[in-house]
């Protein structure tokens, strides 16, 4: 019995160890950037899926991370810097199109 258990330690510590056997999920991520290329940061993204939403400022590479999650999003830009023209799209994010760029126009 203890040799049987000790095995399946040793077993569950080296799947553990390799990943192997475990769904890996992908982030939703969205890139905000200007019509030049520039990225933009400091903007509010709004994910919202079924039950709440969840809002997420992009990074200096103008990156919003919602992480590792399952489902399908509704994406709004919410907050715009000055001089950028707002922006009034619903993106859709799921399982299939995980990421999005959107690209803001200066006014």
């Amino acid at each position: 019995m203890r040799k049987k258990l000790v095995i399946w330690l040793v077993s569950a510590f080296l799947i553990a160890l390799c990943g192997c056997g475990t769904k890996t999920t992908e982030e939703f991520t969205v890139t905000v950037s200007d019509s030049d290329g520039n990225a933009l940061s400091d903007i509010s993204v709004q994910f919202c899926d079924d039950q709440m939403c969840r809002v997420v400022k992009t990074d200096e590479n103008g990156l919003a991370n919602l992480g590792e999650t399952e489902g399908s999003y509704s994406v709004h830009i919410i907050r715009v810097p000055d001089g950028y023209a707002a922006d009034d799209t619903e993106y859709e994010l799921n399982e299939e199109n995980r990421a999005i760029s959107v690209v803001l126009d200066k006014e």
